[in-house]
């Protein structure tokens, strides 16, 4: 039996993560990773039941008897804490009440902004390289046509390994 991989039909709107924290994951076959997932919400969370068919959870009762309303519910179970399942074409209604984390989803203008703000905290070519380049440069000024291409070859090496390490 299949189940609705939450990752793939939800993970770009929600925040889906793994039961137990994930610290289960490595004891199952990759192929049964679906089943192990959560959609967390400030409410509850809902899991995959088998097939399209989805589970909702909450320990609230007030949200519980909220859940249990809902005419898209197919069977519930519990009084403190309740247990609905439905299909997952009604998980709208479901996570209308149970407030799911939302994924953060940024406008053009905000990665844009951010990139400049964070533009300065770049891996690039480090300060000691390019201190160290201008120092060579400074003292090839008094040198000898010879010298002058040894330390640039020199300097040039230096600079292209800094650059295979970014």
């Amino acid at each position: 039996m299949t189940c609705i991989d939450l990752q793939q039909r939800f993970g770009r709107r929600y925040r889906i993560g793994f039961e137990a924290d994930g610290a289960t994951k490595a004891q199952w076959p990759r192929e049964e990773w679906p089943w192990l997932m959560e959609l967390r919400c400030h409410r509850g969370k809902v899991y995959p039941h088998g097939g399209e068919l989805l589970q909702a959870y909450t320990d609230r009762r007030a949200i519980g008897r909220m859940l249990r309303a809902l005419p898209c519910v197919l069977h519930a179970k519990g009084d403190d804490e309740t247990v609905i399942r439905f299909h997952v074409d009604h998980i709208d209604a479901v996570l209308a009440i149970l407030k799911p984390y939302r994924r953060r989803q940024l406008s053009e203008a905000q990665k844009k902004q951010q990139a400049e703000r964070l533009a300065a905290f770049r891996f690039g070519k480090s300060a000691a390289v390019q201190d160290a380049k201008a120092a060579l440069e400074s003292t090839n000024a008094g040198r000898d046509e010879g010298q002058a291409t040894c330390l640039s070859s020199a300097l040039q090496n230096v600079t292209e390994g800094a650059d295979n390490v970014v």
